[in-house]
């Protein structure tokens, strides 16, 4: 966030960002800051909140040149042993249980942007379940210190251009010698039928997982150059990779690019085929954007997902600001209920007398979701079952005690979809195509768009038939109104 603070510094000199954005930017990061404790000692975040406050004021803020280096040093005197200062935080016992969650969600970030991939983080972190916090993160602040390695990658592909196959040279394998080479190491073949060959895919990572999801970029990247310089021609990868110089050679799955963006609710409410006098076809060019993300590379799946998002929820006149506030008010409104179902859903198999509750077909689902919501605000026993299911049981507890901690989220929202906005803007105005906060943008904004369609097709086609504007209204409304004895309105904010 500190980095995107001096990007979007960059593009306001340069007359290419506004003033209002960065000012943006900065509070959020100033919120952050005053939370992160990795960041080092009390003096060193007084620094960078000083900084932080003047916002895009051109006479003291990061306008001005010297004061964004002063934070570019300040960030990167920050970066060095970040893990083990919240290991020094945890020993000392100044990490209280209502940490715990951003405590969790800072140092899977830190290992994130460190260019960790989250199959390593999870891997790593089940494999060291028994380790005490501390020296986990200890642990931790040490991966981050070892150097990158350079990793050959075998994919397997479907179709692949002859044009392809010669410019690749030796790196090309037909579907035999592929076989052929991957026998004499030891190493399966390729799983399903014989294809079109192999490619080999030398990169720089830090681990194996991470080398794969580089070689993913990179064939999205020949889909893209294949797209636009041979006639129809794609180049389609068998959706398996294998690290050929790791230690446990094994093939991988190339993650789909539309993993996260999942409107379940399209289904759900017998919308998969569109008709022409549907409630919902007004989403339908949401949808069209929102599938191209599967295929495109980061820069167009931001342009994607701003234009649905937009499509939905702005008007002609309205700032761009406005759209990202509204989905994040969406979301913001119906996490109580998404939290609810799915516990519904893990507690429903219980022996118990919840389980019993949730199995009751005389009353409805709803009714049932709302008794779950008494037991859960009373702090009364509930089944066992696993740690995320605690977090989320501890996460709605937080709401009901303070409404304040729901428009915390709502605020944490907004960052992300105003990222999205102006990650945009940096591509269309300012010609950047390195910023800083993509990566961080589309690992967590595919997501978060998809849950807001999803809310957005249920109050379409299941309630009172809300057009997108006048739902985004309502949530806006709802969350300004919690307080005081609002607790009882939670679960059905957007109901």
């Amino acid at each position: 966030m500190l980095r995107e603070v001096l990007e979007y510094a960059d593009g306001f000199r340069a007359g290419a960002m506004n003033q209002e954005g960065l000012n943006f930017v900065c509070a959020s990061a100033r919120a952050q800051v005053e939370r992160d404790h990795g960041l080092g000692p009390q003096p060193v975040r007084e620094q960078m909140l000083a900084i932080l406050a003047h916002g895009a004021d051109k006479q003291k803020g990061v306008f001005v040149q010297h004061v964004a280096d002063s934070l570019a040093q300040l960030v990167r005197r920050s970066e060095h042993e970040y893990l083990k200062r919240w290991a020094d935080e945890v020993r000392s016992g100044r990490v209280r249980l209502e940490d715990a969650e951003i405590l969790a969600r800072l140092a899977a970030a830190h290992l994130l942007d460190a260019g960790f991939a989250a199959q390593h983080v999870h891997g790593w972190l089940v494999a060291k379940k028994t380790v005490a916090l501390d020296e986990l993160l200890e642990l931790g602040d040490q991966m981050c210190a070892d150097p990158e390695q350079s990793f050959e990658v075998l994919v397997p592909f479907v179709s692949l251009p002859s044009a392809v196959r010669t410019a690749a040279g030796t790196r090309f394998r037909t579907a035999e010698q592929t076989e052929a080479f991957l026998e004499e190491r030891g190493a399966e073949k390729p799983p399903g039928r014989q294809g079109a060959g192999s490619l080999t895919f030398a990169v720089t990572a830090r681990e194996p997982w991470s080398a794969v999801a580089v070689v993913d970029t990179e064939i999205r990247r020949l889909n893209a150059r294949v797209a636009v310089a041979l006639r129809n021609k794609t180049a389609t990868p068998l959706g398996k990779a294998i690290v050929l110089d790791s230690i446990h050679s094994k093939w991988r799955d190339l993650e789909p690019r539309g993993r996260e963006i999942l409107v379940t609710g399209i289904e759900r409410h017998g919308l998969l085929l569109p008709d022409a006098s549907d409630a919902t076809k007004e989403l339908d060019d949401a949808f069209e954007l929102l599938a191209a993300v599967r295929t495109s590379t980061s820069w167009a799946s931001v342009a994607a997902i701003w234009a649905a998002i937009e499509g939905l929820l702005g008007r002609a006149t309205d700032k761009g600001t406005l759209a990202a506030d509204r989905m994040a008010a969406v979301v913001a409104a119906g996490l109580v209920r998404t939290e609810l179902v799915l516990l519904a859903t893990r507690y429903n198999e219980d022996d118990g007398s919840v389980g019993t509750m949730l199995r009751d077909d005389s009353r409805t689902f709803s009714e049932r979701v709302d008794d779950l919501f008494d037991l859960i605000s009373s702090r009364s026993p509930l089944p066992e079952t696993t740690v995320e299911d605690d977090a989320a049981v501890m996460r709605l507890q937080s709401i009901v005690d303070d409404a304040a901690v729901l428009r915390r989220i709502e605020e944490y929202l907004k960052a992300a979809f105003r990222r999205l906005y102006q990650q945009r803007n940096l591509l269309l105005h300012g010609g950047r195509f390195d910023s800083v906060a993509l990566p961080l943008t589309m690992r967590t904004v595919p997501a978060l768009a998809a849950a807001g369609l999803d809310r957005l097709v249920f109050s379409v086609s299941e309630r009172r038939g809300s057009p997108p504007l006048a739902l985004a209204a309502r949530a806006q409304n709802e969350i300004a109104l919690l307080g005081g004895d609002g607790a009882r309105s939670l679960p059905h904010l957007l109901d």
